[in-house]
Parts: structure tokens; C-alpha cells; sequence
């Protein structure tokens, strides 16, 4: 049998060889390499948000730290001030009493 030339390839052989082609898609393979890549991309962005996030939020917990240290000295200070005035009130109240009885 003479070798055969490339018209005489039999049919099976090249069908085969052209889905394998077919299938191979390389439109397909450069979107999925552009898919990954934009994923890739957004899970970067969205770790940056987070770090962001999370800065803020420690900001926000300082400034709030600070606000809640301030009202809790305020209300003390209501607290004595309310007592001082509940001692002098007494003291006069005694007083009074004092002077009705005699």
C-alpha cells in the first residue's frame, strides 16, 4: 500500500482532529483568563474595602470611646451635684425641726 497523501487522510482520522479544534475554543479560553483576572481583581478590591472598613470602624470606636468617657464624667458629676444638694437640703430640713421644737 502506497503512503497516503493529505486528500487521502482517511475521514475518521481528520473529523477527529477538527472537533478536538472545534472544542478547544480559544475565544473561550481568553474570556475565562479575563474572567479570572476581574475576579481576581474584585476579591483585591473587596479585601481593600474591608481593610477600610475596618480602620473606620476602629476611628468610630476611638471617637465613641471618648464621647462615653465624657458622659459617664458628666453623669458623676450630676450624681455629686444632685448628693450636695440632698445634704443641704437635709441639713435644713434639721434645722427647721429644730427651731419648731423649741
Amino acid at each position: 500500500m502506497a503512503s497516503a497523501s493529505a486528500s487521502e487522510v482517511p475521514i475518521g482520522k481528520v473529523e477527529g482532529k477538527v472537533e478536538a479544534l472545534k472544542a478547544f475554543k480559544p475565544r473561550t479560553l481568553g474570556a475565562r483568563v479575563l474572567r479570572f483576572a476581574l475576579v481576581g481583581m474584585e476579591a483585591h478590591n473587596a479585601r481593600a474595602d474591608r481593610v477600610q472598613k475596618a480602620h473606620e470602624d476602629y476611628l468610630f470606636a476611638d471617637i465613641e470611646y471618648e464621647v462615653n468617657v465624657k458622659a459617664e464624667m458628666e453623669v458623676a458629676h450630676l450624681h455629686e451635684k444632685t448628693d450636695r444638694i440632698y445634704e443641704n437640703m437635709l441639713a435644713r430640713f434639721t434645722r427647721i425641726e429644730k427651731m419648731m421644737r423649741n
